[in-house]
């Protein structure tokens, strides 16, 4: 799985998977992914829940048989010079159950790009499964109870980054 920068016409090919119930149950409709795109333009420099967003990313996963998914999220660094990671993701619904989700969310923590980032975290609905096995199967555990938005913490700590030997495994996404 490679990642790419997202180009116009991969954000037109992606729009048709959120028309999907899943992903419109767990990540909204179609206004989603531009507002992902527009959040990680931002850069950062604001401050979320007490902590310094220094930079976002986002990324379009490409397989060899094309574009399969999207990831992104914000860098953030603590008081204490720790820095963090939270990832939103989406598979294509098409090709779900074919390892992509776990592929994509593999690439996007052993990037380049985050070599920085001490650890990564998806916050889930505690009902999306699909999204819970996913992140579980590439490495992340569960990390404490609900969240004021209810919201399931799962986290890939250093010592846990995802190998490049992990297995596949995919769902409907995560944010």
């Amino acid at each position: 799985m490679r990642l790419v920068e997202p180009t116009p016409a991969m954000v037109a090919a992606a729009l048709p998977w959120f028309d999907h119930p899943q992903v419109q149950r767990y990540l909204g409709g179609r206004d989603w992914l531009p507002t992902a795109l527009a959040v990680a333009a931002r850069g950062g420099g604001e401050v979320f829940r007490g902590n310094l967003v220094v930079r976002c990313h986002a990324w379009f996963g490409v397989d060899k048989a094309g574009e399969v998914g999207f990831v992104g999220g914000d860098v953030y660094a603590d008081g204490r010079g720790m820095r963090s990671m939270g990832l939103g993701f989406v598979v294509d619904p098409r090709r779900w159950r074919e390892g992509r989700g776990r592929a994509l969310l593999r690439a996007a923590t052993t990037a380049p790009e985050v070599a920085d980032v001490d650890e990564f975290f998806c916050g889930i609905e505690p009902d999306n499964t699909a999204s819970r096995t996913c992140c579980a199967a590439a490495g992340f555990v569960p990390d404490r109870d609900l969240t004021d938005e209810g919201f399931l913490y799962y986290r890939l700590r250093p010592d846990r980054k995802i190998s490049a030997e992990a297995g596949n495994l995919s769902g409907p996404g995560g944010h």
